[in-house]
């Protein structure tokens, strides 16, 4: 029983085994037909997709041929003149778009003409004097004639006649100007005490180059010539001026709608705009707008006609002429960073230029902030104007050149490629670049302010000890630079008393602005202008002595932008900021000499635009 049972199960476990080979090779039979059903299916899917493609290639053809038969494939020349035509048309359209705006309001449209005829009179240069008159000009009267006059034994004599000519005719504006106008005449005298403190302190005196000396200072005193001596000159800079600010004005539009009331508070009395939500809004703004204007390389092709400018004057290096050009516009950090590539050649002398300039001028992206406090904004800019020459004039006095320069040409820098992939990318990297520079001016004011407070504290306390009641550190400051003051003539008093007491003033605000910053300076020239304690020639005086960023806290931001963008010269500025800054002082101080000089009658910054407007007074309503 037990064999027959074993035998039983052997045949059992045999035929299980047979039934599972079985279906395995029917599943691999059925296996392979899927397989063969998939490549036939896919061979002639395939197939039918090569149909379909060379069927397409051919409908494509075919709508091409159809298309070239009816509209044939323009050469070069004819997309040329289709672009001329294009062009003409548009000119013209624009045109009688013109004529209509200055037949219904010519006042209107003057803003319009005047960029209509600065545009034409740039097409006419480079179309047509430059390539074609002026080389022909030049070889055939210039070169033939001066080739022969002007030899080389001749051109330094030649060179002081032109010189001394030009001197003469300055000094009989200057006779002129200050004749039987006593102040006037204290003016000059502090232009001069400050131009000779500049040579006496200078660092090489025998190695002073007056060249750029004389230009710089003859260009400073043009410009002041255009802008405040004559009529149409100051006409045209306060409409400019009123341009910048309505433009920066828009600024709030987007203030507003982010941070509401803080930027545009209701009228009640001591409800002022919070100044990080307003005025300092308009950084970003004019930040994004130079990021577009460099994308289109419009920014470019100015500062470099500007430093070109200032380069065959003064006879200026690039990178110093370039520099001191931006610094009308832009501020010390962004044009440390725009001459990043020249600076590592640059020598001792042309680094101090550099930080001079950005020590002696003030960004245009701040003058909303500054007329926010009452300040005039045409002195604002015919001041940052008049910094550039006098930067490198200064410059050149304080601290000479005596090695042999290796600075690039200025083209290099017109013909640079913008960083930027399209005008989004530029308005987004230019607003957010600018995120710092806000956060940076807030962060200062608050730290300043507040360490003003504890030392005014701290030296009233000590005063206090000795007798001397109400001693501050602002009080001290006024002693300390009103020699300055004094000799600069910031005052038209004819009472002795009356014209110190308003020279302390202004003595105090400089050194404020020395010690702090040039915007607490300004705040406090804001209240002295709505309290009516500064007359109209002190206010201008004081614009002109206040508009630079040389201060201490200046120093610590050029020490840690230098250091950041060219390693190789962070010890060279860290010995010369100190003397850079003074030098920058120097630059704002004879701006305001030369204004003192030539100005006639000064303008009343009044009270309303320091923010005394007509408001509800809450406390008396309630009471």
């Amino acid at each position: 029983m037990l064999n027959l049972d074993n035998s039983n199960q052997k045949n059992f476990k045999l035929n299980q085994t047979n039934i599972e080979l079985i279906s395995v090779t029917k599943k691999d039979e059925k296996n392979n037909d899927q397989k063969r059903i998939s490549s036939s299916l896919s061979t002639e899917d395939s197939f039918d997709v090569e149909k379909m493609e060379s069927n397409n290639h051919s409908s494509l053809n075919s709508i091409s041929t159809r298309c070239n038969k009816y509209f044939p494939r323009l050469d070069e020349k004819k997309k040329r003149l289709f672009k001329i035509i294009f062009i003409i048309l548009l000119l013209i359209l624009y045109h009688i778009y013109l004529g209509f705006a200055i037949a219904r309001s010519f006042q209107n449209a003057l803003a319009i003409v005047v960029l209509t005829i600065l545009a034409w009179l740039l097409v006419l240069y480079y179309k047509v004097l430059r390539p074609y008159c002026f080389p022909k000009f030049i070889a055939q009267h210039c070169c033939s004639t001066l080739a022969l006059r002007c030899k080389q034994k001749n051109k330094k004599s030649l060179q002081i006649i032109l010189y001394a000519i030009i001197a003469l005719a300055i000094l009989a504006i200057i006779l002129v100007s200050v004749w039987d106008k006593w102040q006037r005449l204290n003016s000059l005298v502090g232009f001069i005490t400050i131009v000779a403190l500049l040579y006496i302190f200078s660092e090489h005196t025998s190695k002073v180059n007056w060249r750029p000396v004389f230009w710089g200072f003859g260009i400073q005193f043009l410009i002041g010539i255009i802008a405040i001596k004559w009529k149409n000159g100051m006409q045209a800079f306060q409409w400019i001026s009123d341009q910048v600010i309505i433009f920066l004005d828009y600024s709030q539009e987007g203030a507003t709608f982010v941070y509401g009331f803080l930027t545009r508070p209701p009228m009640i009395c001591g409800m002022d705009p919070v100044l990080m939500f307003s005025a300092l809004q308009a950084i970003m703004f004019f930040s994004a707008v130079v990021a577009i204007l460099y994308h289109l390389r419009v920014m470019q092709f100015v500062l470099a006609k500007l430093a070109w400018l200032m380069q065959i004057t003064l006879r200026t290096t690039s990178a110093e002429s370039l520099h001191a050009v931006a610094s009308i516009i832009l501020g010390m950090c962004e044009t440390a960073i725009m001459i990043t590539p020249y600076l590592p050649v640059q020598t001792n002398s042309e680094m101090f230029a550099i930080l001079c300039s950005g020590f002696g001028t003030s960004a245009a992206s701040m003058f909303a902030a500054y007329s926010s406090f009452g300040i005039c904004p045409q002195y604002l800019l015919i001041v940052s104007i008049m910094a550039a020459p006098a930067s490198l004039a200064c410059s050149k006095l304080f601290y000479p050149e005596t090695e042999k320069s290796q600075s690039t040409n200025i083209s290099e820098f017109a013909n640079q490629k913008s960083p930027y992939k399209n005008i989004l990318d530029a308005i987004g990297s230019g607003a957010s670049e600018a995120i710092m520079v806000v956060l940076e001016n807030g962060a200062c004011l608050v730290v300043f302010i507040s360490l003003l407070a504890f030392v005014n504290a701290v030296i009233s306390w000590l005063g206090a000890m000795v007798g001397l009641e109400g001693l501050t550190l602002e009080m001290i400051l006024s002693y300390i630079f009103f020699p300055i003051a004094f000799l600069m003539g910031v005052s038209d008093e004819t009472n002795m008393q009356e014209r110190i007491a308003e020279t302390l003033i202004v003595s105090e605000l400089m050194g404020t602005n020395v010690v702090l910053n040039e915007f607490i300076a300004f705040q406090k020239l804001g209240e002295f202008i709505k309290a009516g304690k500064l007359s109209a020639r002190a206010q201008m005086m004081a614009t002109f002595a206040l508009c630079n960023f040389s201060n201490l806290g200046s120093i610590g931001i050029q020490l840690g932008t230098y250091a950041s963008v060219c390693a190789e010269q962070r010890v060279t500025v860290s010995r010369l900021a100190l003397k850079a800054m003074i030098a920058g002082c120097a630059v704002a101080f004879t701006s305001a000499c030369l204004a003192g000089m030539l100005v006639e009658t000064p303008q009343f910054c009044n009270a309303q635009s320091a923010g005394s407007f007509h408001c509800f007074n809450l406390t008396s309503a309630l009471q």
